[in-house]
């Protein structure tokens, strides 16, 4: 991809994000702690990955609505899975089988198929647009592609340790409460580590082309 004329400086939206993100995990431990749902590090993961996707629209428009739409959609999908949106007004969440194969309302169904089309859609753009130039800049070791690396390495261990003694207990595995507490904060610092690796890779990709 090429730089767009659009494209901003970055100091004043680099200020603006980093006192959005210290505001969201400040009021997130206010309300509910440092770790758990709706606390500071899991409020500023969604504000991470918000900010990302306003970047994004309001101040790279050319790409965000052109042929790169499919980035912007990709982190506000994410921003409303962290939220819970997947599960929040239906019975069983759009992203779980049983909602495909139950007895689930069909209305409920087609919503569900339109939701992973949608996602199955961005992902091959994204796979089949963006994954050459990826490759190409993480083999050339450029700060926006390793970013992106190690923020979904961070991803996915988060998705790993997820309910971890739900996962262990079939194995006669029974965590203690500190390993319990321990897993969490792990689990909230590395989705927090992935939000914060996608901002700082769009900042980087902006500084690189510009």
């Amino acid at each position: 991809m090429t730089l767009p004329a659009d494209a901003p400086r970055l100091r004043p939206f680099a200020d603006v994000c980093a006192t959005a993100i210290g505001v969201a995990f400040l009021v997130g431990w206010w309300t509910a702690g440092p770790v758990a749902e709706g606390g500071a590090l899991d409020l500023a993961t969604v504000v991470g990955l918000i900010l990302v996707t306003g970047m994004m629209v309001l101040r790279l428009p050319s790409l965000a609505f052109g042929p790169e739409w499919h980035l912007p959609v990709i982190t506000l999908l994410l921003a409303l899975r962290e939220l819970d949106f997947d599960k929040r007004f239906m019975e069983t969440g759009v992203l779980k089988l049983r909602l495909y194969t139950g007895d689930a309302p069909l209305a409920s169904k087609a919503v569900g198929a339109c939701v992973i089309g949608l996602i199955l859609t961005c992902l091959y753009r994204l796979i089949r647009h963006n994954g050459p130039d990826f490759r190409l800049s993480l083999r050339a070791r450029e700060g926006w592609a390793v970013a992106i690396g190690l923020g979904v390495l961070a991803g996915i261990v988060a998705k790993s340790i997820d309910g971890l003694g739900r996962k262990l207990a079939p194995f006669g595995i029974d965590l203690s409460d500190a390993q319990t507490i321990f897993a969490a904060t792990a689990q909230e610092t590395l989705e927090f580590g992935f939000a914060a690796a996608l901002l700082l890779a769009l900042f980087l990709w902006i500084r690189r082309y510009a």
